[in-house]
């Protein structure tokens, strides 16, 4: 696994608490900082950062999920002393991962005209590809929602926040997860089920923002599927996309 120190990261500016645009010397290279130390830190925000990078590390390659470039590590900020045998101790700090300078699904939606075509169907698609790259290897998202997916440089969707343990927005949780205590705790099938769910309703947005009458179709008998479980397989959602 890549590693980077601290000292190799320049943060830029901070579009989200403890997120950052960063350049990484010398290469002057531009790419995002997730750091762990951050305003309200809970010690869960360090688990979650790890099964982040875990996560990361398996999805290597994967198309439509965000990649990694380096953890970031450190000498331990907090150490009160220079112990013998210590010198070498290091910490994580944080992720250092893609930049991707379109902004979010989120951005385009609230952008949408109907005199400018987007290609929503093709967002879908790979969309539903990045999530069942996760699903095959046992993962699921959880916390799927248009400001969790980027737009690349080369126009494609995009997956980020892949811990599966993050922070829920609770209005896009599926609802037979709404009224459960630990939603991620779950068993892979109902999470899986709760990806679905929340992917339909994106594809739902989506349908709202298209104006091609036949991209609206496709996508709203995809939507249809995934409202009530037990709901379309990816597999299936991504061969009707194709149609």
């Amino acid at each position: 696994m890549p590693v980077r120190d601290l000292s190799k990261v320049i943060k830029e500016r901070e579009p989200a608490a403890g997120v950052h645009r960063a350049r990484l010397i010398p290469d002057n290279r531009l790419c995002v900082y997730k750091e762990v130390d951050r305003p309200l830190y809970e010690p869960r925000d360090t688990d979650i950062m790890e099964q982040e990078l875990k996560n990361l590390s398996l999805l290597r390659g994967a198309t439509y999920v965000v990649q990694l470039i380096a953890a970031v590590v450190s000498t331990n900020p907090y150490r009160s002393s220079r112990e013998d045998g210590d010198d070498d101790s290091r910490v994580l700090r944080g992720l250092l991962i893609e930049y991707h300078p379109n902004g979010t699904l989120a951005d385009a939606l609230r952008r949408s005209d109907h005199r400018v075509r987007q290609p929503w169907r093709k967002w879908a698609l790979q969309i539903a590809c990045g999530l069942r790259e996760l699903h095959t290897l046992g993962l699921t998202h959880m916390d799927l929602k248009p400001s969790n997916i980027v737009i690349s440089a080369e126009g494609d969707a995009v997956l980020l926040d892949i811990s599966g343990q993050a922070i829920i927005t609770q209005e896009w949780l599926s609802p037979e997860m709404r009224d459960l205590f630990s939603p991620c705790s779950q068993d892979l099938g109902a999470r899986v089920q709760n990806d679905v769910w929340a992917f339909g309703k994106i594809l739902s947005q989506m349908v709202s923002a298209s104006s091609d009458d036949v991209e609206r179709e496709r996508l709203t008998n995809v939507t249809c599927l995934t409202e009530v479980s037990p709901r379309i397989t990816l597999c299936d959602a991504i061969s009707r996309l194709n149609l």
